[in-house]
């Protein structure tokens, strides 16, 4: 899975410290990691249905149908269902793409994860009229066909590959970068910045004796003095010479005041509340809001463009005018308090609109006999039922 240019991406900067952010290391950044590990976290824990839509009937799970194991148990030989979600949402969240291609064998389907650095989507147009995707992969001589490949985006500007977020977010995570790279040196240099270490008498007649010695005075001078180990201690200076502090501290520096600007900005990008990124900025009344808010405005996209793709790539034209179609199981996600959960399901059993079973099937307990019709509620009753 490494990005066979990662040594040409990588920027380096003093002393071997990485300051250009890459699609490999951003999650350097702490908030970033937070984001991007929460949403593909999210994705890999929650099951994905196969159901199939009876109209009034209601929705039935197919729970014998292929998919639902290719989904939730198997979806390869070397991966798990949980471990090829994560990696899937996280390759989109860093690269902009996701990649798995469709092996259909006459035992099942298996879906392998191709990086998205050895891609390239292309439109094909076919000779009688109509447009196709082709997938070319680095090192293989014929394109996959879009019906063999599950294909996630990001931010795209031309409806058919995505756009790396690092394009968008460089700014920010280069400036965050840069004050990771300038606080670890401040620290390591005892937390102190631009000093000066002022001679007061000449240490030699050429420019090559005085370069000489101010770098072995230097070099002494770091080796006795300079380091965490050596914070806090007394330092000894001979040479008959001064030394003078033009640094600041890191408050001054506004190092926790830039630091707070990124993480809003890391929020922004992933439209993750900073509640979730552990900002005390982020406050809510109560657990149920949280998820609510994190559901509608950070999965919700993402859970329907996963859902659409595999409806198009892993169903037959059969089965979706049968009515069957891939459906995340949001019901842990939007889970509310013990109280709020009762009152809720209190309510609905006073009109009639839910079952024993099915606030058990809420639940995740097993279902009763006598569980599969409404209970009768004195306060509600329908018009045409007799009073009795």
């Amino acid at each position: 899975m490494d990005d066979p240019k990662s040594v040409e991406i990588f920027g380096l900067g003093a002393n071997g410290i990485v300051s250009k952010a890459t699609e490999r290391n951003m999650t350097q950044i702490s908030a970033v990691y937070r984001a991007i590990g929460l949403i593909a976290n999210t994705i890999g824990y929650l099951n994905i249905h196969v159901l199939q839509d009876n109209g009034t009937d209601g929705k039935q799970r197919l729970y014998d149908h292929p998919n639902h194991k290719l989904l939730n148990r198997n979806p390869n030989g070397i991966m798990r269902a949980l471990k090829w979600k994560q990696t899937m949402q996280q390759l989109v969240l860093r690269w902009g793409n996701a990649y798995s291609e469709i092996k259909r064998y006459q035992t099942g389907n298996q879906l392998m994860i191709i990086h998205p650095s050895l891609v390239t989507p292309q439109i094909y147009e076919f000779p009688g009229g109509g447009y196709d995707l082709r997938y070319l992969v680095s090192g293989r001589q014929e394109p996959i066909a879009s019906s063999d490949m599950i294909h996630f985006t990001g931010l795209t500007l031309d409806g058919v590959k995505g756009q790396s977020p690092i394009s968008d977010m460089r700014l920010a995570l280069d400036g965050e970068l840069t004050r990771m790279s300038f606080n670890k040196q401040f620290y390591e240099n005892g937390a102190n910045i631009s000093s000066v270490l002022k001679v007061k008498k000449s240490l030699g007649n050429t420019m090559e004796q005085k370069r000489a010695a101010k770098e072995l005075m230097l070099d002494d001078f770091k080796r006795r003095n300079v380091g965490l180990d050596k914070a806090h201690s007394i330092a000894v200076i001979d040479e008959d010479a001064e030394l003078i502090k033009l640094g600041v501290s890191p408050k001054e520096a506004q190092f926790i005041e830039n630091g707070q600007y990124s993480l809003a900005d890391v929020g922004r990008f992933f439209h993750v509340n900073l509640a979730y990124l552990y900002a005390s900025e982020g406050k809510y009344n109560n657990y149920e809001h949280m998820n609510t808010e994190f559901y509608a405005h950070t999965m919700l996209p993402w859970f329907k463009q996963w859902e659409e793709e595999l409806d198009a790539k892993l169903l037959t034209d059969q089965e979706l005018d049968a009515g069957i179609k891939h459906k995340f199981s949001v019901k842990g996600l939007l889970r509310a308090d013990v109280k709020t959960r009762a009152e809720f399901y209190q309510t609905m059993t006073n009109v009639k609109a839910i079952t024993p079973n099915q606030i058990r099937d809420l639940e995740d307990m097993n279902p009763e006999e006598w569980g599969n019709e409404p209970l009768h509620s004195k306060n509600f009753f329908h018009p045409d039922e007799a009073i009795q």
